[in-house]
């Protein structure tokens, strides 16, 4: 995908495109994935929110999709795995 972003830049300019599968994930579940593909036995400590912490977020792909066609195809953990294993 970023070789197919990488060709593309003339076409995008100075445009931001936001990447992603356009699904949000909470914290809490994206700590549980990390603890898992780590084997970790790390403790999650739970805090209070911060003032005007946003508590959804998740990229909208609208603008890539429609701009190159092409949207995520890597699922969630799998990535999460390729990153953790410096590859």
């Amino acid at each position: 995908m970023y070789l197919q972003l990488m060709n593309q830049i003339e076409k995008l300019g100075n445009r931001i495109l936001n990447l992603g599968t356009g699904r949000s994930v909470s914290v809490k579940e994206l700590a549980a994935l990390i603890l898992s593909l780590t084997n970790s036995k790390s403790e999650v400590i739970y805090e209070s929110a911060r003032p005007n912490e946003i508590k959804l977020s998740q990229a909208d792909t609208e603008l890539c999709i429609r701009e190159l066609g092409m949207a995520a195809t890597t699922p969630l953990e799998a990535g999460l795995a390729k990153v953790l294993s410096n590859e």
